[in-house]
């Protein structure tokens, strides 16, 4: 018989579905598998070659399935080639079993039946193939963090205990010469009884004085206060309480120019 050449395509694909333990890749999980018939002749004709092509597209590797493997042992040759033409495995005698063949790297499977001119065997029967794509299955969703211990109660904070009020009141002043050089405050104390004074008397460029304060009560009035002329001086009222606190409250008089300003705030300096 002469030598020839036959090429052999036959499919009917009949479904396709999702494998998973013992066809995995080294860098994804699982693999596609496409139930599809391919067969060479039955039996094989001597000295030929059969040759059969299975593409899928976007398939980073594909291999297939033999059903049926029966051939001549060391005389007839079952190869497996890449879509590049590299030879990737070479199969020869019978094989009681079904098994999958080597993995192709591409989306093109070649397989190539070459035969002498000897005996004809059955010949080979794929029933379906594999491959994987480029499709990465979804990332799990990530369990949600179960909730923490809750937090132990605050113990409750201790009241804060009131400041006790204490305002010091200048009522007035009294001019002490015709040209407003010299005055004198006088006033009265709210939530404590003084029992001592005095007036911090300070102006730019000249040395600080200290004036006297005279109680009665809770009422107070100054001794003579000597204004510097022509600068704003700040008179401090200093009184302390019959239980040892101390208060202050600050305000400005200027000389010529009857009165005085600020007193507005009493605070507590010891």
């Amino acid at each position: 018989m002469k030598k020839g050449i036959v090429g052999i395509i036959v499919s009917c694909l009949f479904s396709i579905s999702l494998a998973y333990a013992g066809h995995q890749s080294p860098w994804q999980d699982f693999w596609f598998e496409v139930y599809s018939t391919y067969s060479s002749s039955h039996p094989y004709q001597p000295r030929s070659v059969e040759k059969i092509r299975i593409t899928q597209f976007g398939a980073q590797q594909i291999k297939i399935h033999f059903s049926t493997f029966l051939t001549e042992k060391y005389y007839d040759f079952v190869e497996i080639y890449d879509g590049y033409g590299h030879l990737v495995q070479r199969l020869t005698g019978s094989f009681a079993a079904p098994f999958w063949s080597n993995p192709v790297q591409g989306d093109t499977l070649w397989v190539v039946l070459r035969t002498d001119g000897s005996r004809e065997y059955y010949g080979i029967d794929i029933d379906k193939y594999a491959y994987v794509s480029d499709f990465t299955p979804p990332t799990p969703p990530t369990p949600p963090t179960p909730p923490g211990p809750p937090f132990p109660p605050q113990p409750p904070q201790p009241p804060v205990p009131p400041i006790p009020y204490a305002s010091i009141v200048v009522d007035g002043f009294v001019e002490q010469d015709a040209n407003f050089n010299s005055m004198s405050l006088y006033g009265r104390v709210l939530g404590f009884y003084p029992v001592s004074g005095m007036v911090r008397v300070t102006a730019p460029g000249y040395p600080e004085t200290l004036v006297g304060i005279s109680v009665s009560g809770n009422s107070f009035s100054t001794n003579t206060i000597h204004l510097p002329e022509g600068v704003l001086t700040t008179l401090e009222i200093i009184l302390q309480a019959t239980d040892g606190r101390r208060f202050l409250t600050i305000g400005y008089a200027r000389s010529k120019n009857p009165g005085y300003r600020g007193f507005t705030e009493t605070r507590q300096i010891r």
